[in-house]
């Protein structure tokens, strides 16, 4: 048999999904109807040994107005490694569930562990994707999808590891111009890490309180994979202080208490970024590429919206992007951007604009970077090719 422990509380996902029929009748109105899909529970986590053999429930329901049609799939967790892939040990004791509103049904997945397993976490998800069974032939249908995921712990050859690790902590200057917190946390252990969580305390250069915040709970971090765990809310922090923030990360490993990791990182609210380099190159088979390099100097984590305009050497712009959306630069860290214009330039002289805007409360850094394609004479952006060789 395979022995469950159920490590958290069973979570009920529920999903309700908008369909909308678009008759194309002159005059006609659109009708509407709500597809509601639930499962429970929306994770399991089990502990088997090689070899074991099991069944585990998973009921689903119709919560919505209209009939559907679920079908039913076995799939790789894709942060999973592809070793602690599980899908060839499940079986679904069906393909589809036909519901009408207000029904319930409850599938079966067999589960059958390979004997002479490696100790260790395995995964995989079950998948179900509803079809509205009353689509006629004028109309349009909206499909959606719920998956529970499946952990499984082998007690087999060798130990079980949960061994977490702060890579990253910093303060972060949020959109608003308040401080928050990231910390990047990695599995390095051979199963995945249950109940991932963590705190922030902040002090002043004297040691009294200031502030706290939440990183809250995040899903069970698999084996070899990174996560990002985001404080819950900011705080007001001023210019011209000087702050200590002390953060844990606790995750769960059988024992009573739990495993903590701690991190800590001093401060002051005096972000500081500089545009180290800009260049462009020339591509053979397309547009020139366009690249700039940030440098983050100060005790900040930064989040710079970089925007690359491309102008004549009359001011005439040629093309605007704006890059670097949700890039996350460290305290300390060097970051390069790059794009490829998309459209091949004549030869002539031209400006790279860079605008960075890194400080809510700043304007923004700008540069231009003369350039130059093509030509007999003066310096012409040299080929990506050579670059890179």
């Amino acid at each position: 048999m395979v022995c469950s422990r159920l490590i958290r509380h069973a979570n009920r996902i529920v999903a309700t999904l908008l369909l909308v029929s678009l008759l194309t009748g002159v005059g006609a109105s659109p009708v509407h109807a709500d597809l509601g899909l639930s499962v429970m529970p929306g994770l399991i986590d089990l502990l088997a040994t090689p070899g074991a053999r099991g069944s585990q429930e998973i009921a689903i329901s119709n919560t919505g107005t209209e009939a559907f049609t679920a079908s039913v799939t076995i799939e790789a967790v894709p942060s999973a490694p592809v070793d602690r892939s599980a899908v060839g040990w499940l079986a679904a004791s069906t393909d589809f569930v036909e519901l009408e509103p207000g029904e319930r049904e409850t599938i079966t997945i067999g589960i059958v562990v390979p004997e002479y397993m490696p100790s260790g976490g395995y995964y995989a998800r079950i998948s179900f994707t509803t079809l509205n069974a009353n689509v006629a032939a004028n109309s349009a249908a909206l499909a959606g999808q719920l998956s529970v995921g499946i952990l499984l712990t082998v007690e087999g050859d060798g130990d079980i590891t949960r061994e977490g690790r702060i890579t990253q902590f910093a303060p972060v200057l949020e959109a608003d111009g308040r401080i928050g917190f990231r910390m990047q946390v990695v599995n390095d252990g051979n199963t995945h890490l249950i109940s991932p969580s963590g705190a922030v305390t902040v002090t002043l250069a004297d040691g009294s309180p200031f502030g706290s915040l939440e990183l809250p709970e995040m899903p069970p971090l698999l084996p070899g994979a990174e996560a990002m765990l985001v404080s819950q809310g900011s705080l007001p922090l001023t210019d011209g202080g000087d702050f200590r923030a002390d953060a844990t990360f606790t995750y769960q490993d059988g024992s009573e208490d739990g495993v903590t990791l701690t991190a800590s990182a001093t401060f002051t609210i005096s972000p500081e970024l500089t545009l180290a380099t800009a260049s462009v190159c020339e591509n053979l088979d397309r547009g020139p590429t366009l690249a700039v390099t940030l440098q983050n100097e100060g005790e900040l984590g930064l989040q710079p919206l970089v925007t690359l305009m491309l102008e004549s050497d009359t001011g005439q712009a040629l093309g605007t992007a704006p890059v670097g959306g949700g890039l996350l630069l460290w305290p300390g860290e060097q970051e390069r951007i790059a794009i490829d214009f998309p459209e091949r330039l004549v030869s002539g002289a031209y400006r790279l604009v860079t605008t960075v805007q890194f400080d809510p409360t700043a304007a923004p850094l700008v540069q231009e970077t003369p350039f130059q394609i093509g030509g007999l004479g003066g310096a012409p952006a040299p080929l990506c090719s050579a670059q890179s060789a």
